[in-house]
């Protein structure tokens, strides 16, 4: 880490900031600054437009969760009939996410067609 973006992460330590958001830069800039978040352990969300395209980009850095999961298991059998309760069941789980610099290295080429979805917004707007 560089000495600028090792002080700009120690100002966003020191002020005590939950979520840094940032816009009307470039991508480099961007990138720095998402550096600095997450040298910083601070949560980052950049946005942009440039005419009719726009971008949100969030780095929620690692995140943990309880995935909760309830399934019905028979509890008893009363006169032939199966009486059933619900049964809680708690794992832990944590969501990582990548950074801006790294995202903008990916190729969305190689992505599983399921994982991308085409909006025809003016479709949706001709209705």
């Amino acid at each position: 880490m560089n000495n600028s973006l090792f002080a700009v992460s120690q100002v966003i330590k020191k002020a005590g900031y939950t979520l840094v958001c940032a816009s009307g830069t470039d991508m480099q800039q961007l990138a720095e600054i998402n550096a600095a978040c997450r040298a910083a352990a601070v949560p980052f969300l950049a946005i942009g437009s440039a005419g009719c395209s726009a971008f949100a980009f969030v780095d929620y850095l690692d995140q943990e969760y309880d995935e909760v999961r309830v399934v019905k298991e028979v509890d008893k059998v009363v006169n032939g009939e199966k009486i059933y309760k619900e049964v809680e069941s708690k794992d832990k789980k944590t969501l990582k996410y990548v950074s801006l610099l790294s995202s903008l290295g990916t190729s969305w080429f190689h992505m599983p067609p399921t994982r991308l979805y085409h909006v025809d917004f003016a479709a949706h707007l001709s209705n």
